[in-house]
C-alpha cells in the first residue's frame, strides 16, 4: 500500500575570511537582530520506532509491546508523548507498521502516528510485510512533489530481496519536497538496511547510484537504520570513500557514483566533530548508550549546515516493567539544518516577529544571519540602504558577492 498524504493544519564555523566594509545602509543595522524567527532552520529525526508484531501474544519485548489492553500503559503511549513532544519539522521512520497483522480491533503504528501530527502529510510504501519506511514532513512548511521506493535488491524496482538477505524486504523510501518559505527543492530518502554485511555493502552502492539518479545534483538529506558504525565498510561506500568491490550475488552492479557528483556528509558528525564513546542508539531498551550509532543521518555537502544535533534518550511512564519506559529499541537522532541558498535578500527594519528565510518574500534583518546561509559563489541583496556606517563581516563561506546601490563587493576566497 502506498501512502502519500498531505493535510492543513548553532555551531560557530571558522572564517574563511574577514574583511571591514563600507556600505551604505540604515543606521539600524547596528540594533541587536533576534534570531528566533529565522524560519531557515529545518530540525530532522531519524527514528527506528520499533515495528508491532501484531499478534495477541507476545513472542518478544513482552514488556514493550505496542498496545497493551485494558487500562494498561502501552508503549504507544510513551511513543506519542515522546514524538509529540519534539515534533520534528521531518522525520523518517524505519519499521512502522500498517497494518498490524492478525489485528483488527486496534490502530496500526503508521495510523496512531500519523494520527498525533494532523500537521504533518507523510509518504509511505509496504515493502512487503507491512512495514514501511515512512517519511513525515510539515504541510505549512514543506509541498511534496514527487515519491517513490526501490528494493535493496538485484532487481530494486519490484518487490525483492538480496540474495544474501535472510530476513524481510529491505527499501529505501523518497519524497521530494519543495520548501514553501525558501522556494528551495530538494529530497528526503529513508532507508533500513540489513544484517548482513554483503547486502549492507551492495545496498550502499546501490543508494548511491539511485540517490544520484534520482536527485540529479539536487539537494539531498539521507536517514537510515544503516545496521554499521560511520567506521564499517558500507559507510565508506556511501560516502563515495571507497569503491563498491563487485560481487557474484547479483548480475547487474551498482554503478560508482564520484564524490563530487554525490558528495554526502556525515551530519551528525559535522556537527559533532569529536567522536563520543557514548553515541549508541542500538539499545535494546537497556538504556545502554555506550557505543557506536547504527542510525544515521547524511546530506550533500554545500547545500545544508548543521547547527546542532543530539541523541535523544528520553524514557516516560508506563507500562514496560520500569520506572523509565523507552519509546523504542532505538534511540532517535536529531539534526537541525540550516538550508544554504545561491541567493538571499536583507531588508533592514522589518518587525523580529517576521519569519527570516533570505527570499524577497521573507528576507534576513541582518546581514550575519544572511552570510550564515549563502553558498559558495552566492549573492547577498541589500534592500532599503540610506546612510554610511562602519561593518566587520565574517563570512563563513565564500566567495559571495553582495549588491547594493553602490555596486557588488566580493567576500570571502577567490
Amino acid at each position: 500500500m502506498t501512502t502519500l498524504r498531505s493535510r492543513s493544519a548553532d555551531d560557530e564555523r571558522p572564517a574563511v575570511g574577514r574583511l571591514v566594509l563600507g556600505i551604505w545602509m540604515l543606521a539600524a543595522l547596528l540594533a541587536p537582530v533576534a534570531r528566533a524567527a529565522n524560519c531557515n532552520a529545518i530540525k530532522v529525526w531519524s527514528f527506528n520506532v520499533r515495528f508491532d508484531d501484531g499478534w495477541s501474544s507476545c513472542f518478544s519485548d513482552c514488556e514493550n509491546q505496542w498496545f497493551k489492553g485494558g487500562a494498561a500503559t502501552a508503549r504507544r503511549d510513551v511513543a506519542r508523548a515522546f514524538l509529540t513532544a519534539y515534533s520534528p519539522d521531518i522525520f523518517g521512520l524505519q519499521e512502522v507498521k500498517n497494518p498490524a497483522p492478525f489485528a483488527t480491533t486496534r490502530a496500526s503504528q503508521l495510523r496512531d502516528i500519523s494520527g498525533w501530527f494532523p500537521k504533518h502529510g507523510y509518504y509511505a510504501l509496504d515493502r512487503g510485510d507491512g512495514e514501511h519506511c515512512a517519511i513525515f514532513f510539515r504541510i505549512d512548511r514543506f509541498t511534496p512533489f514527487d515519491t517513490g521506493t526501490f528494493w535493496m535488491s538485484c532487481t530494486p524496482d519490484v518487490p525483492s530481496k538480496h540474495p544474501r538477505e535472510t530476513g524481510n524486504f529491505r527499501i529505501t523510501s523518497w519524497v521530494r519536497l519543495i520548501d514553501n518559505y525558501t522556494g528551495t527543492d530538494f529530497y528526503v530518502f529513508n532507508s533500513h538496511w540489513s544484517l548482513d554485511s554483503a547486502a549492507r555493502d551492495y545496498s550502499a552502492a546501490l543508494i548511491r547510484e539511485r540517490i544520484s539518479k534520482i536527485a540529479a545534483g539536487a539537494p539531498v538529506i539521507l536517514l537510515g537504520d544503516f545496521n554499521c558504525a560511520e567506521s564499517d565498510s558500507p559507510f565508506d561506500i556511501l560516502l563515495g570513500r571507497t569503491t563498491y568491490p563487485p560481487s557474484s550475488d547479483c548480475s547487474v552492479q551498482p554503478g560508482a557514483v564520484p564524490i563530487p557528483s554525490l558528495p554526502l556528509v556525515n551530519s551528525y558528525r559535522e556537527a559533532i566533530p569529536t567522536v563520543s564513546e557514548f553515541e549508541k542508539t542500538a539499545h535494546g531498551f537497556s538504556g545502554e548508550s555506550r557505543g557506536d550509532p547504527i542510525d544515521h543521518i547524511l546530506h550533500t555537502g554545500g547545500d545544508f549546515a548543521p547547527s546542532r544535533a543530539v541523541i535523544r534518550r528520553d524514557t516516560y511512564p508506563g507500562g514496560c516493567g520500569e520506572a523509565g519506559c523507552y519509546p523504542s529499541d532505538h534511540y532517535a537522532i536529531e539534526v537541525e539544518f540550516r538550508l544554504l541558498l545561491q541567493s538571499a535578500e536583507v531588508k533592514f527594519g522589518p518587525s523580529s516577529a517576521d519569519c527570516e528565510a533570505g527570499t524577497p518574500l521573507y528576507p534576513f534583518r541582518s546581514i550575519t544571519n544572511a552570510l550564515d546561509v549563502l553558498k559558495e559563489n552566492g549573492t547577498l541583496t541589500l534592500q532599503n540602504t540610506s546612510s554610511s556606517v562602519g561593518l566587520t563581516i565574517n563570512p563563513s563561506r565564500g566567495p559571495i558577492t553582495i549588491t547594493s546601490a553602490k555596486g557588488p563587493s566580493i567576500l570571502g576566497r577567490r
